[in-house]
């Protein structure tokens, strides 16, 4: 029988919870696990790519985030939060279309914000 839980996304969302407690370092390593547990899981890979831009490891946030789309291309908060690359790295209007497909998933307020920043 297939497990009746998934037990990658509790991990990922404790590791979530670490990271909102300002734990980051804890927070990568539960979001490892949780990558580690369920490599197709969307929600374990944007959380660890979240994790790894707030400590700053941008090229390891960009591939998380990448792996989240690869995986479920409708995961408008991998796309919003993608867009931070590019706006680091100057490429507005990269940054641009990755918001918009954000907003034309699903209405993520912080995209809203974001893209009306750029404009």
């Amino acid at each position: 029988h297939p497990p009746s839980h998934n037990f990658a996304e509790e991990v990922a969302a404790s590791a979530l919870s670490l990271k909102n407690e300002g734990a980051l370092d804890d927070a990568a390593g539960y979001a490892a696990r949780a990558t580690a547990l369920d490599p197709q899981s969307d929600f374990a890979w944007t959380v660890a790519g979240d994790i790894a831009a707030l400590r700053g490891h941008w090229n390891e946030a960009e591939r998380a985030w990448r792996r989240a789309i690869e995986i479920d291309p409708n995961n408008a908060r991998a796309w919003s939060h993608l867009a931070h690359v590019y706006l680091r790295r100057g490429e507005r209007a990269l940054a641009e279309a990755m918001l918009n497909r954000a907003l034309s998933i699903k209405h993520e307020p912080e995209a809203a914000q974001n893209l009306a920043k750029l404009r």
